[in-house]
């Protein structure tokens, strides 16, 4: 069980907004290509069953308020625990991601230490999230065809939560996200660390903005093993992680888009340039709002994926 109070509630007053003028730092393809890096196949994703989904009517959402695309309700709050990839791809992604830790950076407004940008750094993160075995395999966890987001800041994400490493405690704030569609995939073997927990509160987010005790409709997903991971709509729910107790704790979060629901992209500039500042935000934001004629086939050039429709999960 998790203690809400354990976890603060990340913050809606200046810090977002000082936070779009702080310019976060990048990094040369070369400097994150030393070591040996694994190099990326299908091979590595995951066949397992996909578990019984969690709908967004069960969190409390009427089915008027959620989108429909060819007579086809985006309706898939959560399911986990999510497989999406083999052990050994999961044992290779684990390490990828940390030999990507020396280029985290600080924060006080959700994650406290993080490496923004992953595929823009990593070939084998870059190859991973543009596979179409893999896109189809998310699309059909989510119900949607899914694509990278085109915000490339904050498709590839990893959050390093270790007590050592600093005099506060590192967490992952109670927060919805700018992202709709968001995976999150424990990096760390379970018997790594003791805490940090990946808690969602069941219900509407409106529900938790006005609640005062939360404590009996938080879940608490149950990632058992490396690899283990949660599909969640991100904007919709709130979500955090309690405090890493002992030892450290890894998770990579894929943040995707559906071109079929594109409209209603909850993400806004001023959220996104809150992660990355605001030089940085104006690309991604123009990939995200320049017209189209064909969604499907224009943000997956914009991503540089394969084009995934409604017939690759059907």
């Amino acid at each position: 069980m998790i203690k809400t109070n354990s976890i603060p509630k990340f913050s809606t007053g200046l810090n977002p907004i000082k936070a779009t003028f702080n310019q976060r730092k990048r990094f040369r393809h070369k400097r994150a290509l030393e070591g040996n890096h694994p190099i990326w196949t299908s091979a590595y994703v995951a066949d397992d069953p996909i578990p019984e989904r969690i709908t967004m009517q069960d969190f409390g959402y009427p089915e008027s308020d959620l989108a429909r695309h060819d007579g086809r309700l985006d309706d898939t709050a959560v399911v986990t625990p999510i497989r999406l990839f083999t052990e050994e791809g999961s044992r290779l992604l684990s390490r990828v991601c940390k030999h990507l830790e020396k280029h985290a950076v600080e924060s006080d407004f959700i994650i406290s230490r993080r490496t923004r940008g992953g595929d823009l750094i990593s070939p084998f993160l870059y190859n991973m999230l543009r596979d179409r075995q893999l896109l189809v395999r998310m699309s059909k966890i989510a119900g949607v065809p899914l694509l990278p987001h085109v915000v490339r800041d904050a498709a590839v994400q990893i959050n390093y939560y270790s007590p050592e490493s600093g005099p506060s405690k590192e967490i992952g704030k109670w927060h919805v996200d700018g992202m709709e569609y968001v995976f999150t995939i424990l990096m760390t073997d379970p018997s790594e660390f003791t805490g940090g927990q990946f808690g969602y509160y069941f219900g509407r987010q409106d529900e938790f903005d006005n609640s005062t005790s939360r404590e009996d409709r938080v879940k608490v997903a149950p990632l058992e093993r490396l690899g283990d991971g949660i599909f969640a709509r991100g904007a919709h729910i709130y979500h955090g992680v309690s405090p890493v107790e002992s030892g450290s704790r890894m998770v990579l979060t894929l943040s995707m888009m559906s071109p079929a629901f594109v409209q209603r992209d909850p993400n806004t500039f001023s959220h996104i340039a809150a992660d990355d500042g605001i030089i940085h935000t104006i690309p991604n934001w123009l990939r995200l709002k320049w017209p189209t004629h064909n969604p499907f086939r224009d943000y997956a050039l914009r991503s540089g994926s394969p084009v995934i429709t409604w017939n690759d999960i059907n």
